[in-house]
């Protein structure tokens, strides 16, 4: 199964809990794109990153 791309649940369940979490910290949010994210996970937002 693949993580969900960009548009999917993370524009629709996980970023509108963040904006909901970081309200009046436009800054934090703004450092937490998916992309961003993916990359300190995984070490590059273009890898496939596959769940077991």
């Amino acid at each position: 199964m693949r993580v969900a791309e960009s548009g999917s649940i993370w524009d629709h369940a996980v970023l509108p809990t963040l904006r909901d979490h970081f309200h009046g910290r436009e800054g934090v949010l703004a450092e937490l794109s998916l992309p961003q994210l993916r990359a300190e996970v995984t070490g590059s937002p273009d890898e496939d990153t596959q769940l077991p």
